[in-house]
């Protein structure tokens, strides 16, 4: 054998193999990238997920803290209602009331009914 069919043989072996390996190479390098866009998707996914979780979280406890505030709210319409319907009653040797009472008196000229005992009533505990 020559050297030149030593080379022949070289060639014929190393070629092919070289092809091979080489586009095996390109083979695992496309795979892998399609295994990092997947692998991207999926996370990207997850990602997407958790925040559409957190994102009925949030809104579920918007939604409590809006029904408390309508309550709160409610609660304050109430109360202010009441207390402007109904005046409070005066209390015992309260003048500034008595001073009220005597204007109204003399301005309508009649007296207006009084409520609660007469001052010389005595007031008997109920046994």
């Amino acid at each position: 054998m020559t050297l030149l069919d030593v080379f022949a043989m070289i060639g014929v072996v190393s070629v092919p193999a070289s092809l091979g390996l080489g586009a095996a190479l390109w083979a695992a390098r496309a795979e892998l990238r399609v295994r990092r866009e997947n692998d991207q998707h999926h996370l990207n996914q997850r990602v997407i997920e958790e925040a559409l979780i957190n994102s009925r979280q949030l809104e579920s406890t918007v939604d409590m803290m809006a029904l408390e505030l309508e309550r709160l709210a409610e609660s304050q319409r109430f109360m202010a209602r009441a207390l402007t319907e109904r005046p409070a009653p005066p209390l015992p040797g309260d003048q500034h009331h008595v001073r009220r009472e005597n204007a109204s008196e003399a301005s309508n000229g009649e007296a207006l009914p009084r409520h609660g005992p007469a001052p010389d009533e005595r007031v008997r505990p109920v046994p």
